[in-house]
């Protein structure tokens, strides 16, 4: 369970990090999202921001993982 975790969360920090416009992109050509309140956001340079901070995020946790599977 702790190594299907780990990859998930690389994979979302590796993604969010390389790809952010790419996410942006593809999240903002689903229709259903227009009634979202937070579309017009997703549309600004903030929300790129986020996904990075998300992705660093995530690369912390898969760090912290790593360590605490080699530790034990």
């Amino acid at each position: 369970m702790i190594i299907v975790l780990g990859v998930f969360f690389l994979t979302v920090g590796v993604t969010s990090l390389i790809w952010p416009r790419r996410i942006q992109k593809k999240i903002l050509a689903r229709g259903r999202y227009k009634i979202d309140p937070f579309y017009n956001w997703m549309k600004t340079e903030s929300y790129i921001m986020s996904l990075r901070v998300t992705g660093l995020i995530s690369l912390a946790a898969f760090i912290l993982l790593v360590i605490a599977v080699v530790r034990s």
